[in-house]
């Protein structure tokens, strides 16, 4: 099953992570920052990635097959 996320799905708080994969992440965002202000954050080590757009951000998640925690649980 594939995820295919929107620019709207961008909302910060959301924590999201892949199949199969130990590293989990929250949608955060960095206020000094005007369109390119989303990014995620490691909740493992804190890590920050780089800032982006929504759509930019749709796109990774997209691309690297993040789903939603919330989905995750619902389906197992």
């Amino acid at each position: 099953m594939k995820l295919t996320w929107e620019p709207s799905d961008i909302v910060v708080g959301t924590v999201v992570k892949r199949l199969n994969d130990g590293e989990t992440y929250i949608i955060g965002y960095r206020a000094e920052r005007t369109d390119d202000r989303y990014c995620l954050v490691s909740l493992q080590d804190g890590n920050i990635c780089l800032p982006q757009t929504k759509e930019s951000m749709a796109a990774v998640l997209t691309a690297n097959q993040y789903w939603p925690t919330n989905l995750l649980k619902d389906s197992q």
